[in-house]
């Protein structure tokens, strides 16, 4: 999937059929990344976007028949404000919490010192659980823009946390391989794909993301740098 989030077509699926639902978000035009328009979230107004398991393609990851279990996301972000201690605002996810169906997560979560930082969860042992990967060298800062992306290969379990700072032109990178204890896989499940929010109305996003692509692949560093450059897949 490729949410462009184009004035007039905030929902659409550029390249495929995920048509999302959207709940409050409205098109920026005077801040953004790739195009000519961003998706505004106001976290106070509860916006998000979503689209049912059922609604989501054939094919598409981490869908609830899902076997392969690989998957890559990337996106622009900027927060206008961020999280309260111990709190956190939602990018992208198929994680609900409230009922035990935890499988896919990214998120930016507020410590107990105050630093924000960029965080991936991955279920386990039936969506009980979940291993939560944090990017801790990039305190997150307001009023800036990053690409984010995140990866996750269930045969070796391993995962990436690579993000692009704007403002200063760096990247800074985790990578790491998931602690499910006796359980063997990524646990998928039939909730919602939710941008901007997760467990249907809980830690709403603030602030503007843009172009924001799915694949049913594990992408590499070189690939993840050449979707922000927008020069992946051209000669």
């Amino acid at each position: 999937a490729l949410w462009r989030f184009e004035a007039g077509k905030l929902a659409a699926d550029s390249i495929g059929t995920n048509t999302l639902e959207n709940k409050g978000v409205v098109a920026d035009a005077g801040a953004f990344q790739e195009g000519a328009a961003s998706a505004r979230f106001v976290r106070s107004e509860g916006d998000y976007f979503a689209i049912t398991d059922a609604n989501l393609s054939d094919g598409f990851p981490l869908k609830s028949n899902d076997v392969t279990k690989k998957v890559s996301v990337a996106t622009w972000c900027k927060l206008d404000t961020l999280p309260s201690t111990y709190q956190a605002q939602s990018l992208i996810g198929k994680f609900d919490e409230t009922t035990g169906k935890r499988s896919f997560l990214l998120i930016a979560a507020t410590d107990a010192f105050n630093n924000t930082y960029f965080e991936l969860a991955l279920g386990y042992n039936l969506g009980n659980s979940a291993h939560w990967g944090r990017l801790t060298d990039l305190p997150i800062q307001p009023d800036r823009w990053y690409h984010v992306a995140v990866t996750y290969n269930d045969p070796d379990k391993s995962y990436r946390i690579r993000v692009w700072d704007d403002a200063s032109e760096t990247v800074t990178e985790k990578v790491g391989i998931a602690d499910f204890g006796f359980s063997t896989t990524l646990n998928v499940e039939d909730v919602p794909l939710m941008i901007g929010s997760w467990s249907s109305s809980h830690h709403n996003f603030d602030g503007l993301i843009d172009e924001m692509v799915v694949f049913n692949d594990v992408l590499t560093a070189v690939e993840i740098d050449k979707v922000r450059e927008g020069t992946y897949g051209k000669p």
